[in-house]
């Protein structure tokens, strides 16, 4: 079962077992990156004949069905068991499970492919938190030529504006900001109070045309679209909002 990431490595634990996994793989050609200490890439001279799983999406579940398919699948699942094993007892590991920690007892490939076959975006400004939930934002905006700029905790909408109001002669431009997970009712609240109403309100004087928001978890994903209204609809519109709330997923 694929139990949970591993988020907490230092930067000296990630150079140790990136240093192990080079040395021992040098001779397949596939070398072993860290963007981040819990943010690894696999590069390899020839892109491989493979399809893979989303680590969300085989998360908690029975590796099998999720391992990678593809005419060179059993290279990359062959390879996935040697990292296991040159895993399994290493001092890393050792002084993590002494130290209450969770080991680091694999690689789990997902993702792929070469910046050629990415397509031109358009320029993008990208506020994230630093870290993973970020990382597709940010690349979205260094391949469209966007600005990247940090996002804090304490950070609201209306500190964006500026952002927003210089841009505005852009018919075209584009901000994305992602934050941390909201898994709480209290993260919530602030989400909806700092973002999603001084947002609508922009919405509401005509500083936005178009909000979009995404969220994903527990095997689905959702997008809601709201563009700004017309003079009618600012008429007719009922005079409070009704206070946001997580979409429910109902079987049918």
């Amino acid at each position: 079962m694929l139990v949970q990431r591993v988020d907490d490595l230092t930067g000296a634990e990630s150079a140790a077992l990136i240093e192990l996994l080079n040395r021992h793989f040098g001779a397949d050609d596939l070398h072993f990156i860290a963007a981040r200490p819990a943010a690894w890439f696999a590069r390899c001279a020839r892109a491989p004949a493979l399809a893979t799983t989303p680590f969300d999406a085989a998360v908690l579940h029975g590796i099998f069905p999720f391992l990678p398919t593809g005419a060179d699948a059993g290279t990359w699942q062959r390879w996935q068991n040697e990292i296991s094993m040159l895993m399994h007892e290493h001092p890393v590991n050792d002084a993590r499970e002494a130290a209450r920690k969770a080991p680091v007892t694999g690689i789990w490939f997902s993702g792929g492919g070469t910046l050629a076959d990415a397509s031109r975006l358009p320029a993008a400004n990208v506020h994230a938190a630093v870290g993973r939930l970020g990382d597709l934002a940010r690349g979205m905006a260094m391949r469209g030529g966007g600005v990247v700029a940090s996002l804090e905790m304490s950070d609201t909408f209306a500190q964006l504006l500026g952002d927003v109001d210089a841009s505005s002669g852009q018919a075209d431009a584009v901000h994305l900001v992602v934050t941390d997970a909201i898994d709480h009712e209290d993260k919530l609240a602030k989400f909806d109070a700092n973002w999603l109403t001084p947002t609508l309100h922009a919405l509401d004087r005509k500083g936005l045309t178009r909000l979009t928001l995404i969220a994903d978890g527990h095997g689905a994903a959702v997008r809601w679209t709201v563009t700004a209204k017309t003079l009618w609809q600012r008429m007719t519109a009922p005079g409070r909002r009704k206070p946001f709330s997580i979409p429910a997923l109902t079987e049918s």
